[in-house]
């Protein structure tokens, strides 16, 4: 710590405080007696360190001189807990591991009589490694083993808990002026492994516990603050090498199809590039990465009079934030313009190369294997396994109220990822067996980058928010009885993710000029997998469910509100990409008795994707772009197959549910299921009884609490696809607003049944609902070419709709129903309206709104049996609301043609395929029904004016949809056979065109 010297001419100052702190410990312990055995280990470890470098109301004034203010603190836990015990009648052996790590890591340079006048200056926080070491880690085993002639019992207990903050400032006044540049870097790196396991055997009970919870918060701050404070960087020399990109250098992987099979332990590079910087730099990073194996065994010998239970859980609880920041502060101001201009920025002698980067990146990962693993030649085998996710990450980059200038660039920009990997097994064998998995899933994310209030001028600006969400969820049961066996999966998925890119806010007016572009872009991706499979079979009663649910809802905007543009070029686009895939499976068998397999998939979607430009007034030379795109892509597979000598039943339901609107029969075929995964997600995750001395009650309390999600309803969530100006002016060469909704889905239900009554029912609904505007409606609008686009249609994977439901049943009575219903209400709309002028630049002018989206629907029913009765529906529903338009007392001159176009195409097709045959008697009924009723219109509002058209005036409405049905219905029976089939297909009325010369 330096403080109040006067260092005069020193040619070179370093501030740099260290820590480094390790802890091993190893508890081992081990028993064994003739009777009863018990051994417990228990390790607790805890690292608290706090480290600051800092530098206040100093002065040093030497232009060749370099100055450093460094904090580094590097805190590692190595810790490792077993337990055995060996028994002739008991055998119990526990292990129990606790490790802590918190502190703060700083590096300040402050204060109104801090004047330095250097070549460079670099202000660091390092707690990730960056700097030197390994950052913040604990690495643990807990592993506890018994044994016993009667009972043998195991338990593993390992709690993790990690908190940091790290921060870099600039702050209180300072005064800096560098000729080369200055750097204000904070990063923090926190990590866990684990490897948990227990097993117990016994000859009459074996039980294996198994408990990992890991509790990972960090804060990171990288910041120039203060209406007093100064700071200049010329960019004359040598770059500052080396600063965080914040982009992951490789891809957010755990979301392929084959991800499951072949992953290894440590997969997931949170590494990122990195970027020279002239000028001055603002970064802050956080990686934050736990990964844990957990397994819990059991076994019991003894024929009949044995039993064995194994259960395994593991919570993840990660959270944090990251902060770049200039707020209130003078930038590249300090006077050392030309002689002509000596009170404006520091261009006259700054390099052309001279920016300012501000930029926060925050990056999560988790993966967690699980398994509870239960087996006895007796009565009863249980096994159980849980994972818990649960991550809340915030990355925020921006300048607030400040005055920047730069010769070259200015970025702004927040990248965030957040990855996860569970697989998670419960299998059981006995008597009776019953395995039962769990795995839930939340992901809130929230990614800003922001220019609000001051004024800005440079060479460009970039405003960036790029959100990138990935995970892979594997769930799998199996259970095999000698008289029963059940086994279920559920897996809970929500993810919530925000994402803004804003330049300017309501209340104050925000000045940017830039002699090149000026860029707003917000980017969000998910890429989800989930894979839930159960099986079960046993000689008498075999019972498989499965059931899984996406919840999906994102907020992604780019938004200019309240600010006044100069620039060559600029672009406002925001992006949301979903790829969502979800695999459901479940196989029941009854060798002697019933086999039943039932479960459910579900996917809801919502998302707001908004390009926004309000109340701005926007000053160019070259084009303004405001684009809004969402592009999601969703493939569901469903199946289930019961097979019993007695009873086979085969129950499947698929639910994809994009927007709000009507449901059908959905709150009927998934309420029970719903309501199970409500459950689960709201329900305690972690005994409080196996924190005691850890976190204790309270702490399990609080943990338990945050870990509940809760899915809600069925109802789906609003989806808006937007682009707009709305009010201020607009002056450009060429102006284009653009909305896309783009969609592709294949849903795919099955439920199959064979026995001696034979069912198979499976129920599948695809509904899409939601807006897509682009909207011109500026004030003034001055701009030589004008396009307004609002499209929605079928995505680059396949139809929007597409869904397919197979449904059969076998047996002395055979009975196979399958119902697919896709409906499709779109509103797509694009308008203009104010005093629009091209003047002398006269080219044209197009405002178009179309829809193409297509439905495709195919049900498949088959029965055979002694009596054997097959129903088929399928309902195919499109009704696109499509608007082209210029609204009441708008005023269009000086285009060479203006075209108002709105249409609609794509299509609905509805296929039904029954048959029934039976040696008695054989029904069948097949019914498809397509349909379309789409509204398609062109118009110019009311007190219109139009003039000065140098070619002609097109307003144009047009519907061709594809419409089809398909039925057909067959019976065979040696009796009495009766089938029906009926088809209907409707279609829209012509739309008249109307095109004035």
């Amino acid at each position: 710590m330096v403080e109040n010297a006067t260092l005069g001419g020193a040619s070179a100052l370093s501030i740099d405080a260290a820590n480094r702190s390790l802890v091993r410990t190893a508890a081992v312990s081990g028993a064994g007696a003739g009777t009863a055995a018990v051994a417990g280990s228990v390790t607790t470890n805890l690292i608290h360190s706090d480290t600051q470098a800092s530098l206040s109301d100093s002065s040093l004034h030497n232009t060749l001189a370099d100055v450093k203010v460094s904090a580094r603190d590097e805190r590692s836990i190595d810790s490792l807990a077993g337990g055995a015990a060996v028994g002739g009648s008991v055998g119990v052996g526990a292990a129990v591991a606790y490790n802590d790590i918190g502190g703060t890591t700083s590096a300040v340079v402050a204060g109104s009589a801090l004047d330095l006048d250097v070549r460079n200056l670099l202000v660091q926080a390092d707690a990730s490694g960056q700097a030197g070491g390994q950052g913040n880690r604990i690495r643990t085993v807990a592993a506890g083993l018994g044994g016993g002639g009667a009972v043998g019992g195991a338990a593993s207990v390992a709690v993790n808990r990690m908190k940091g903050a790290v921060s870099a400032r600039i702050e209180a006044g300072a005064n800096v002026l560098a000729q080369d540049n200055v750097g204000v870097l904070a990063a923090q790196a926190q990590q866990i492994d684990v490897y948990a396991g227990s097993i117990g055997g016994g000859v009459n009970a074996g039980i294996g516990l198994g408990t990992v919870v890991n509790l990972v918060d960090g804060s990171t701050e990288a910041a120039i603050t203060g209406a007093g404070t100064a700071v200049t960087a010329l960019g004359l020399g040598d770059a500052l090498a080396g600063v965080d990109s914040g982009r992951r250098t490789a891809g957010n992987t755990h979301s392929t199809r084959t991800d499951a099979a072949g992953m290894a332990f440590d997969t997931v590079d949170l590494g990122t590039g990195h970027i020279d910087v002239h000028g001055i730099a603002v970064n802050a990073a956080t990686r934050q990465q736990v990964r844990t194996i957990g397994v819990s065994g059991a076994l019991g010998t003894t024929p009949i009079a044995s039993g064995a239970v194994a259960v395994m859980a593991a919570v993840n609880d990660i959270a944090g934030s990251t902060t770049a920041i200039i707020k209130d502060a003078r930038i590249n101001q300090h006077g050392l313009g030309t002689s002509s201009d000596p009170d404006q920025d520091s261009a006259g002698l700054a390099a052309a190369e001279q920016s300012v980067d501000v930029r926060a990146s925050h990056h999560v990962a988790s993966a967690n294997y699980v398994a509870g693993i239960a087996a006895s030649a007796g009565v009863f085998s249980g096994a159980g396994a849980l994972s818990t996710n649960l991550f809340d990450s915030h990355a925020s980059a921006s300048i607030e109220g400040a005055t920047v200038s730069a010769a070259d660039a200015v970025a702004v920009e927040a990248n965030a990822s957040q990855n996860a990997l569970a697989i998670v097994v419960g299998a059981a064998a006995g008597l009776t067996g019953g395995a039962a998995t769990g795995v839930v899933n939340n992901f809130t994310t929230d990614t800003r980058a922001s220019v609000l209030g001051g004024t800005l001028r440079a060479g460009s600006l970039a405003v960036n928010a790029n959100s990138d969400n990935a995970a892979s969820l594997v769930g799998g049961a199996g259970a095999v009885g000698g008289g029963a066996a059940v086994a279920g999966t559920a897996l809970v998925n929500m993810g919530t993710a925000t994402t803004l890119a804003q330049v300017g806010e309501r209340g104050r007016v925000t000045h940017i000029s830039v002699s090149r572009d000026l860029d707003v872009n917000a980017h969000s991706r998910s890429d989800f997998n989930g894979v839930a499979v159960s099986g079960a079979g046993a000689g008498a009663a075999g019972i498989a469910g499965m059931a899984q649910v996406h919840l999906l809802q994102n907020d992604t905007r780019a938004l200019v509100t309240q600010a006044s543009v100069d620039a060559t070029d600029m672009a406002v686009v925001a992006e949301d990409i979903l790829r969502l895939s979800a695999y459901s499976g479940a196989v029941g068998v009854g060798i002697a008795g019933s086999g039943v397999g039932a479960g459910a998939s579900v996917a809801i979607l919502g998302s707001t994707v908004k390009a926004t430009v309000e109340d701005s007034t926007l000053s160019t030379t070259g084009s303004v772009d405001v684009n809004a795109v969402s592009d999601r892509a969703v493939d569901m597979v469903t199946v289930t197959a019961g097979v019993g000598a007695t009873t086979g039943i085969g129950g499947a339901a698929g639910l994809l549910l994009a927007g709000i609107g009507d449901r059908g029969d959905s709150d009927t075929e998934l309420g029970g299921t719903f309501a199970s995964l409500k459950q689960l997600g709201t329900g305690q995750k972690i005994d409080a009884a196996a924190l005691d001395g850890t976190l204790g009650a309270q702490g399990a309390g609080a943990l338990n609490s945050r870990a509940q999600v809760d899915i809600g309803s069925l109802q789906g969530r609003g989806d808006l696809v937007s682009a707009s100006i709305r009010g201020g002016t607009v002056q450009a060469r060429a102006l284009e607003v653009s909305a896309q909704t783009l969609m592709s889905s294949s849903n795919t239900v099955g439920g199959i049944g064979a026995g001696g009554v034979g069912v198979g029912g499976a129920f599948g609904m695809t509904g899409l609902y939601g807006s897509t505007e682009a909207v011109l409606a500026a004030n003034s609008t001055r701009a030589g070419s004008i396009a307004v686009l609002a499209n929605a249609g079928d995505g680059s994977a396949g139809k929007a709709a597409g869904l397919d439901v197979y449904a059969g049943g076998a047996g002395l009575v055979g009975v196979g129903a399958a119902i697919g219903l896709a409906r499709l209400e779109q509103t797509v709309t694009a308008t203009v309206a104010g005093d629009l002028q091209a003047g002398s630049q006269g080219e044209g002018l197009a405002v178009r709104a179309s829809d193409a989206s297509t439905l495709d629907v195919t049900a498949t029913g088959m029965a055979a049996g002694a009596l054997a009765a097959g129903a088929v529906v399928a309902t195919a529903a499109r009704n696109a609301n499509v608007q082209a338009w210029l609204q009441n007392d708008s005023t269009l001159a000086g285009f060479g043609n203006v075209t108002f176009a709105a249409s609609s195409l794509g299509g609905a097709h509805a296929g039904a395929w029954g048959a029934a045959g039976g040696v008695l008697a054989g029904v069948s009924a097949a019914v498809a029904l397509a349909d379309d009723g789409s509204d398609v219109r062109a118009w110019l509002g009311e007190r219109t004016r139009v003039s000065g058209v140098g070619g002609g005036i097109e307003v144009h409405a047009e519907a061709t949809p594809q419409v089809s049905a398909e039925a057909f219905g067959a019976a065979l029976a040696g009796g009495l056979a009766a089938w029906r089939s009926v088809r209907r297909s409707l279609m829209p009325p012509p739309v008249p065109k109307w095109t004035p010369m």
